[in-house]
């Protein structure tokens, strides 16, 4: 296929010197997943910061490793590391083409990836190169410690602190021609009768692992487990240390190898400098800037055919956005305003950033819609805690368990991010709804009965 450049074009050589790399610990973990004589696709290889230590590692695994990157100055680097491994090959290609045969791989893995990735399209790749009736999809993640602070305000005197969540690899060919970041929509394909039993075991799998290991850093690592519950049913997740030192020469590197950076001879590029050196400045300590970065695993056995369902129970898609989409306002007037009669309640929580909107989609058309934040009353009494609310399913679409597939949707997307607790507040007339699904009214109610809490532990 024709080479493409993506956001990383020009940038690959700062990539490869200043991006970090994986801690042996995680490399034998995932070489723990993949058996002895597997082909290893890494889909988004970008420069080899993955792709060379899963080599190394499978010379005495006999692991044959492809290695997929769309962006020309980003694979020339990856040729120049990986030509002492025999057992690599490079392919020009994408997520979504990776020009890779049919059925011949075992372990897809996305290092620094897949949150670039068309869900859709990427995962029936996966299942077209994948031989057997599973295969092992594994996203590595390096999760900074920067941004959590920088969102928090730790930095507002700090000219536009941003950050792309450490993101790296631009691998979708809409990414190449010139988006700058993830789409605002992710969508998922699931089953309603199936949902209740996929919260349950998103949580039983963040529930086996140490509290060391559930814990999120920040936005970065927040960032991590949303991409995993978008691609992802039931992901096993670790997290090994991999705290990097920065002088102001490494600094300034890895602050130009990201997507949004602009180059050395963009007109913005003198500002941008200024204020990496100025983020420098505040945190360094004798010269020297730690982030206590984290090296984030998920992975999963995940099925070489779609699941497909029938009648009643066909599967409906579930989007996610950041902001409340124009549809799901429809929807909820529909329900709330006009079938319930409540005055129209849309507040700060539907603008963008503030929620997690989820719309469920059947054949095209939205039939549903709910929202879920981190619930602000309880920050510091119970930091699990979060809000699901305006859960609306069209009046001609109940009956076929959409409300139940939002709600364990939700579950899932907040048991993944770290929460513990979900917290619903609803009329009388649909406690029992929520009851059936593992709810329990609290003390909180108020108009004679007619309002309360509800609230269901997680984990």
């Amino acid at each position: 296929m024709a080479s493409q450049q993506t956001l990383f074009h020009g940038k690959a050589q700062a990539y490869a010197d200043a991006r970090p790399g994986y801690p042996d610990a995680a490399i034998a973990y995932i070489g723990s997943l993949i058996p002895d004589g597997s082909v290893v696709a890494d889909i988004g290889a970008g420069t080899g910061k993955f792709t060379v230590p899963i080599a190394r590692y499978g010379f005495d695994h006999h692991y044959d490793v492809h290695a997929v990157e769309p962006d020309a100055d980003m694979r020339g680097v990856l040729l120049d590391a990986t030509r002492p491994y025999a057992n690599v090959t490079v392919a020009a290609g994408t997520a979504e083409h990776t020009t890779l045969p049919d059925h011949s791989v075992d372990a897809i893995v996305c290092a620094q990836a897949l949150h670039w990735f068309n869900h859709d399209a990427f995962l029936a790749e996966c299942r077209r190169i994948s031989r057997g009736d599973r295969f092992l999809l594994v996203s590595i993640y390096n999760s900074t410690s920067f941004d959590s602070a920088m969102m928090r305000g730790a930095d507002r005197g700090v000219p536009g602190a941003t950050s792309d969540g450490g993101a790296a690899g631009s691998i979708d060919a809409t990414r190449a021609a010139g988006d700058s970041a993830p789409q605002s929509s992710e969508a998922i394909a699931i089953s309603p009768g199936a949902a209740d039993a996929r919260v349950a075991q998103s949580s039983a799998a963040l529930a086996a692992v140490s509290p060391e290991d559930a814990a999120d850093i920040g936005v970065s690592a927040r960032h991590f487990r949303e991409t995993a519950a978008e691609f992802f049913d039931h992901p096993t997740i670790r997290r090994f240390p991999n705290p990097i030192r920065y002088t102001r020469d490494t600094w300034r590197t890895y602050m130009d190898s990201h997507s949004h950076s602009p180059l050395p001879d963009d007109p913005a590029y003198p500002a941008h400098r200024a204020w990496v050196d100025a983020i420098f400045d505040k945190r360094a300590v004798d010269g020297i800037m730690i982030d206590d970065n984290v090296t984030m695993i998920a992975s999963e056995l995940l099925p070489a055919m779609p699941e497909r369902g029938r009648g009643d129970d066909a599967a409906v898609t579930i989007r996610s956005y950041s902001a409340m989409p124009s549809v799901a306002r429809e929807i909820r007037e529909r329900v709330f305003v006009r079938e319930r009669k409540w005055r129209p309640e849309f507040d700060g929580w539907d603008e963008l950033g503030h929620a997690t909107h989820l719309l469920a989609f059947d054949g095209g058309q939205a039939v549903g819609t709910c929202r879920f934040y981190t619930d602000p009353d309880h920050a510091d009494s119970q930091p699990g805690r979060y809000v699901i609310a305006r859960l609306a399913v069209l009046p001609d679409e109940r009956g076929r368990r959409i409300g139940s597939a939002l709600l364990s949707e939700a579950e899932r997307r907040i048991a993944l991010a770290g929460g513990t607790l979900a917290a619903v507040h609803a009329e009388d007339d649909r406690y029992a709804f929520y009851e059936r699904r593992g709810y329990q009214l609290t003390d909180d109610i108020y108009e004679g009965g007619r309002h309360g809490w509800l609230i269901k532990r997680l984990l």
